[in-house]
């Protein structure tokens, strides 16, 4: 297995930087700071940043913890992260996952945002091994109702919807 950390001494410290994680971190917290950066320039109404400013908020504070694990700093070698390979079932729940998150974002136009998110949110259970027929049948409609009714409050741009 190759080497995807650095190390090197920094004074008595030894430092060890899991440079593809990191990578990843980075790139991520680029595009959040820009993009909430872009959404500021064009607007500061509280209608624009409602969402976009708490979310980069939390993109950050999420990065800082996540940066704690990439980066480690201690005062005898490093030995590595000690990361072992995924799990194939782990694997599949992943890439699972990620092809459900572009199904859910590209039907929203054609079915509705509640329909899509009730889809999703049953998708997920199933895909992350749920299986009682009440948690099924009740959550997803349950959740995709309080999320329609809640941006319906606070958003004032008309989404798509089936249902409601």
């Amino acid at each position: 297995m190759a080497r995807s950390f650095v190390q090197f001494r920094l004074g008595r410290n030894h430092v060890a930087v899991d440079v593809p994680h990191l990578l990843v971190l980075f790139a991520i917290l680029g595009f959040c700071g820009w993009y909430l950066a872009d959404a500021r320039a064009a607007s500061t109404d509280v209608q624009n940043l409602l969402l976009i400013e708490p979310a980069a908020i939390l993109a950050f504070v999420f990065g800082a913890c996540i940066l704690r694990e990439a980066v480690s700093i201690t005062r005898a070698p490093p030995t590595g992260f000690g990361r072992s390979r995924l799990r194939r079932s782990m694997l599949i729940s992943i890439i699972g996952s990620m092809l459900l998150l572009a199904a859910y974002v590209g039907s929203m136009d054609f079915i509705g945002f509640d329909v899509a998110t009730a889809a999703y949110i049953l998708a997920m259970l199933l895909l992350l091994g749920e299986r009682r027929p009440a948690v099924l049948l009740i959550g997803p409609i349950l959740f995709a109702a309080v999320a329609v009714i809640g941006f319906q409050a606070v958003v004032s741009i008309p989404m798509p919807l089936a249902l409601f």
